[in-house]
This record gives C-alpha cells, structure tokens and sequence, in this order.
C-alpha cells in the first residue's frame, strides 16, 4: 500500500527520503502489531483512515504520531506548529494494509466497517485511493465465500464431493502385514505345528494395532472431500432457511410478522436476525438479498436523515426491551464508534446527538438514508464486530 499512498501524496511531509519513508514504514509495522493484539481497534482506527475532515486531537491519532517519533528523531522539529494529520492517517493505512495481508477476517472486518461509511463522507481528493483501498480487502472477503456460495444448482459439485468421500474410503489400500504377520507367525512352531499360547497376547495387539493403523488411513483420506461435502450441505441448508424468512417474514425477535413491527424496528431487526443466521464472512448478494427485502416491506417509507433514524431506532429498541447487547452488539475500543456501537454507547441516555455524532462518525447529521441503506450498515456492522470480538477471545 506504501506505493499509492506515495502516489496519491499522502506521504508528502517526508519528501523523496527513504529513511523518513523507512520511519514511517516501521511505524506501521508496530502499529499493525498493536492491533493484532486488541483487534477493537479496527473499528476506530478504520473510522480515521477514512476521514479526511479526522480530528488532529484523537487519541489513536497521538498515538501513531508517538509512534513515529520513535524512530523519526527529528519529527518534532519538523512538525512544531501542526500534526500532519494525512501523514498520521498514512501510516494508518498502511498498517491496516500490513493486517489485513496477513489475516482474512481482519480484511473483512475493515470492510464491513468502512463500506457502508464511505458513501456519506466528503472525501475531497482522495476518493480514488479510499475507494481503491476499500475494495480491495472488499474483494479477499468475497472471494473466501464465493466459492462456498456459489456452486452449480445441478448437482455436479455435490456428486465430486460424494465421489471423492466415498473414493478415498474405497481406495485407501492397507496391507495387513508387517506386525501382524510377525505376530501370527511366532505362534507356531515349525516343527512340532503346535500353537504357542504365550504370544496369543501379541496377536491381540498386532490386530489392534494394524486395524486402528488401516482406520486411521482411510478417514485421513476422506477427510476433504467429507468436510467440503459437510460444509456444501450446511450452505444449501442456509439457503432453505433465508428463502423461507423472506417468504414467512417472521421475526423470532418479535415474534410477529415484520409487517406487523414499528417501520424504524424492521431495519435493525432484520439485519440481526440476518446476522444470525450468516457465518462470519458473508457473500455480498446476501446485503442485496436483505436489503430487497426491507424495501419490500417500507416500500412507501421516506427517507430519513441518519440522526433522526438512529435516535429513533434506539428509542424504539429501548422501549421494546430490544436495546440490549445481542441486537446491539459493540467492541471494546478506545475511540470512535460504528453506527451500531454509537447506538449501543447511546443507551444509558436513550438518546443520541448531533455531537455525539461528530464525535464518533463525523458525517452529516442530515445525511438521509433509506430503511434499506440502514439495515445494510447495521448488518455488516454486526458481521465486523463480531468477527473482531472472536478474535479479542482467541487472543485472551
């Protein structure tokens, strides 16, 4: 990523030197290090990397530049009046790039978080690298599922999976010999034909022993083909079920129709309940297919602005005993919010505000949206925390 944050001038402070870009380099390195252990931060620092208007003061913001300081001896000589905010932003970038090399949900969970931010901010000049950025980690998450999603409906893949399953089993040749053989043939004696007794046990062994041996070859074979047998039957089964909560429009949430629910209540339940029933990464038709389906059921609904809808939506959570962890989830992190985790930071005041916006999206209030745009964000939000939660677990 070094390469077109130089091109797009993100990296002018340093000019044409190779130790300052070194510096910066090295900055990145320990800040991807840093987020690998508290993977939260992916949130925050994401919400940075794509604000051109980011706050100079932001806590994540001072410490990339101590960061930098580190290995930039003369950086504050520099920099005396200003913090080179685009710089900073830079070396965010790049770690995040660093991070998301190296681990596919990570990938997905800066996409999930910055793709349905990014359409609602200014980004003045720098569109062609933001976008650029963005759709590429957008790409690595697709392509993990594809594959998964979209096999033949004529029942080609299924018949190799089955065929494969069942060719290992069968062809996995095992000779029982060796030990065995050894075994059986010390319990005779050659010249008197007489069966010794006193290896029986060892025979018992060897027969043990070569079975569980014969056993072990024949599942290590099948193995594949099984688990990508198992896992093609569990996408199919998915299948069935999204079909049939589009076509019931029944929400275990509330258990009611959906048509039945408050319109600012469609939204946010839908994608959790969607949320769900989704594994960690997720094709990007299943955002069409969840959004089709909100606009089936407000298809008269205006636009909102974006504040008035999510202070409606948690008053609403709030008053149907919603609002809790499950249908709010959050991340633990230091700084800004996601759209959901600045409903759920919103709840012990029911409310939320224009500054609370800025402070945590720092887009436009009046902004509008549509109840289907919303769900998106709301879902892939859910997706990105949870994927970030699982890894705080698996670094515990």
């Amino acid at each position: 990523m070094i390469n077109e944050l130089l091109e797009a001038n993100y990296l002018d402070a340093i000019g044409d030197d190779d130790v300052k870009l070194s510096h910066v380099t090295k900055a990145a390195e320990d800040l991807r290090d840093e987020i690998a252990k508290r993977p939260g931060q992916i949130v925050p620092l994401t919400l940075i990397a794509l604000d051109p208007d980011a706050d100079s003061e932001d806590s994540l913001m001072v410490d990339t530049e101590n960061n930098l300081k580190k290995y930039w001896q003369t950086y504050s000589n520099k920099f005396r009046s200003k913090r080179p905010v685009q710089l900073l932003r830079g070396t965010i970038i790049e770690a995040l790039s660093m991070l998301a090399a190296g681990n596919i949900n990570f990938a997905a969970a800066i996409w999930y978080t910055g793709s349905p931010y990014l359409p609602y901010k200014d980004l003045k000049g720098e569109r062609d690298l933001l976008v650029g950025f963005l759709k590429s980690l957008g790409a690595k998450a697709e392509a993990a599922v594809v594959r998964q999603w979209a096999f033949s409906s004529d029942g080609k893949q299924l018949k190799q999976w089955i065929e494969g399953a069942i060719g290992e089993a069968n062809g996995s040749s095992h000779s029982f010999d060796g030990e065995l053989a050894g075994a059986v043939g010390s319990l005779w004696s050659a010249d008197t034909a007489a069966f010794d007794a006193k290896k029986a046990s060892s025979v018992a062994s060897a027969v043990h022993n070569d079975i569980e041996s014969a056993v072990a070859t024949a599942f290590d074979g099948m193995n594949k083909p099984l688990t990508g047998l198992a896992k093609l039957i569990a996408t199919e089964a998915l299948k069935s079920k999204l079909l049939w909560w589009k076509e019931t429009k029944y929400s275990e949430t509330m258990a009611s129709s959906y048509r039945e629910c408050e319109d600012v209540l469609v939204a946010p339940v839908m994608a959790h309940e969607l949320h769900l029933m989704m594994p960690e990464l997720h094709p990007t038709s299943v955002e069409y297919f969840l959004s089709e389906n909100v606009s089936d059921l407000l298809s008269e609904a205006p636009k909102s602005t974006i504040l008035d809808l999510t202070d409606r939506t948690l008053r609403s959570l709030i008053s149907a005993q919603l609002g809790n962890d499950p249908l709010l989830p959050f991340v633990t992190a230091e700084g800004r919010n996601s759209l959901v985790g600045l409903m759920n930071q919103a709840r012990p005041t029911g409310k939320i505000t224009k500054a609370d916006f800025k402070r945590n999206l720092n887009i436009d209030p009046s902004t509008e949206l549509t109840f289907a745009e919303f769900a998106v964000w709301c879902f892939k939000d859910m997706q990105a925390i949870r994927l970030l939660n699982a890894a705080g677990r698996r670094k515990k």
